[in-house]
């Protein structure tokens, strides 16, 4: 077992506040494996052309990567300044041709989602980046996309597959139940995936 964090950790973007922070949730995790990607507010600088994440890439490591477990490809993402990272369509392309083939399913996860479908629907990536996004994850066949920075439960689809995006964790929750939460999510035998919204009282 193991849990993905989408982002937002941070309170300081200062490095020895994500050293306090590491050390925090890997007592909390205890033997759990956690996998993170930067969110916006885990930034220095918002433009995507500069670095913004040197406290956050200090402790945690790169912002994009890959990882197997089991029969699924994970791939995260960086969204952390609100647009795709400066290259990252192209290296998820190159992941994807050299990986998805060994692989039964593909989840890919990251901050910022890529479409919004409550009202206002603007806390997403830009249209033109979510389209480019969905025609490369159709092609490769994606099996789940997981997301957070809404600040609110949701189950959307996206691409031909089942889109979540995390309720709240630590900053005020929006949305019909503003409770903090978090989605647990199988990977079943048979190569289908389930997934359960679940509350922190």
């Amino acid at each position: 077992d193991f849990a993905l964090c989408v982002g937002d950790m941070a309170r300081k973007r200062e490095i020895q506040h994500f050293c306090w922070l590491a050390e925090r949730v890997t007592r909390a995790a205890g033997k759990l494996a956690l996998f993170c990607t930067p969110g916006n507010n885990d930034r220095e600088s918002r433009d995507p052309r500069e670095n913004g994440l040197r406290a956050y890439k200090g402790v945690f490591g790169q912002s994009g990567y890959w990882f197997a477990w089991g029969d699924t490809l994970f791939v995260s993402l960086d969204t952390s300044a609100e647009h795709l990272a400066e290259g990252e369509q192209e290296r998820l392309e190159e992941v994807l041709k050299a990986e998805r083939a060994h692989f039964r399913r593909l989840v890919v996860f990251t901050h910022v989602p890529p479409l919004d479908l409550r009202g206002n629907g603007r806390e997403c990536l830009p249209p033109a980046e979510a389209r480019r996004l969905e025609t490369l994850l159709r092609e490769y066949r994606i099996s789940l996309f997981v997301a957070g920075h809404q600040h609110a439960e949701a189950c959307w689809e996206f691409a031909g597959a089942p889109l979540l995006v995390a309720p709240t964790s630590g900053q005020q929750g929006e949305g019909e139940d503003p409770r903090y939460g978090y989605w647990l999510v199988k990977l079943l035998p048979d190569g289908g995936i389930a997934a359960e919204c679940r509350r922190v009282e």
